[in-house]
């Protein structure tokens, strides 16, 4: 009788025979290792640092709103925003404490909060004199005004119909606005401004084109030859461009838009000339033409009021 023989199994052979079900499993899903247990604390860490870092951002933006609307006090709690109890006046002018709160008018005790700062900053520069006006709130109970004021250049006589005419003064800019607060010796000072015509802008004059080059112009005059500024009481910008000026009882002197310097030791020269002469004074002095200086002036008085003669003095 024949056996039949037995063949051998590998383990391999086995393995492969065998389900999946056969392989040893871990007993509920977690993992035993070290490292699983060191991964896992470290993802929760991690997620509670997040939360803390987003708890910090919002608890610090609402102090932030709160500190702007004057609600919070810390993170104690809530309060009511105080009252107006002071404004601060920063300027660089000569307006004043009571002037601004007229002006704003802010009353005192007013919630700080409740103060309308862009409504504030338009009134202050609705006013000619301020240039430029910043408002904020200083908390608990303050409020700063800082300003940025005009300086008059010239004063200009405006003459409304059936009102009496009245001084206002221009800025370099050409703005033209009652003066407050400005030193009477200083304003009696500044020249006169005389222009062809104004423009009305609303209620009020709208800025004259040229004051750049007309407050630059009496500058220089200023620091070249004071003297001779000093003597003029009006200042003219003519249609044609140029400037012209005037003293009391004095000629109208014409200035051309070449080098000052020059023009201003020509009219010295000129003068100089008239003083020895007072029975023909000069009416006008043009120093605008190239070559050539004529001057106009008063014949004798046997001629009339109205006679006119001409010299002309070369360069």
């Amino acid at each position: 009788m024949t056996m039949a023989r037995r063949k051998k199994t590998t383990t391999n052979e086995r393995v492969r025979g065998s389900s999946w079900r056969s392989i040893p499993q871990s007993v509920g899903g977690q993992a035993r290792t070290g490292e699983a247990r060191r991964r896992r604390r470290r993802h929760w860490l991690g997620l509670a640092g997040a939360f803390v870092c987003v708890a910090a951002l919002v608890a610090g933006a609402l102090y932030a709103l709160g500190s702007a609307q004057g609600t919070f006090s810390g993170f104690g709690g809530l309060v009511r925003g105080e009252p107006l109890r002071a404004i601060e006046l920063r300027t660089d002018g000569v307006l004043d404490q009571a002037w601004i709160e007229r002006v704003m008018m802010v009353e005192q005790g007013t919630p700080l909060v409740r103060i309308n700062l862009a409504a504030a900053k338009a009134r202050l520069e609705r006013e000619g004199q301020v240039r430029l006006a910043v408002v904020s709130r200083r908390f608990p109970d303050t409020l700063v005004v800082t300003l940025e004021e005009r300086v008059p250049v010239a004063r200009i006589l405006i003459a409304e119909p059936h009102l009496a005419p009245e001084v206002r003064l221009v800025a370099r800019d050409g703005v033209v606005f009652n003066g407050r607060g400005h030193d009477r010796e200083m304003l009696e000072r500044l020249p006169f401004l005389e222009v062809s015509q104004l423009v009305r802008d609303g209620e009020g004059i709208a800025p004259i084109e040229g004051m750049e080059r007309v407050a630059d112009f009496l500058e220089r005059s200023q620091n070249l030859a004071p003297d001779i500024r000093r003597s003029w009481r009006v200042v003219q910008l003519r249609e044609d461009g140029l400037i012209g000026v005037r003293g009391s009882g004095g000629p109208v002197v014409i200035f051309g838009q070449g080098e000052l310097l020059p023009q201003l030791q020509r009219l010295d020269y000129i003068l100089d000339f008239y003083r020895t002469r007072p029975r023909t004074p000069p009416r006008t002095i043009d120093l605008s033409l190239p070559g050539q200086v004529p001057v106009e002036h008063a014949t004798t008085r046997q001629a009339g009021p109205r006679a006119r003669a001409t010299t002309t003095f070369s360069r």
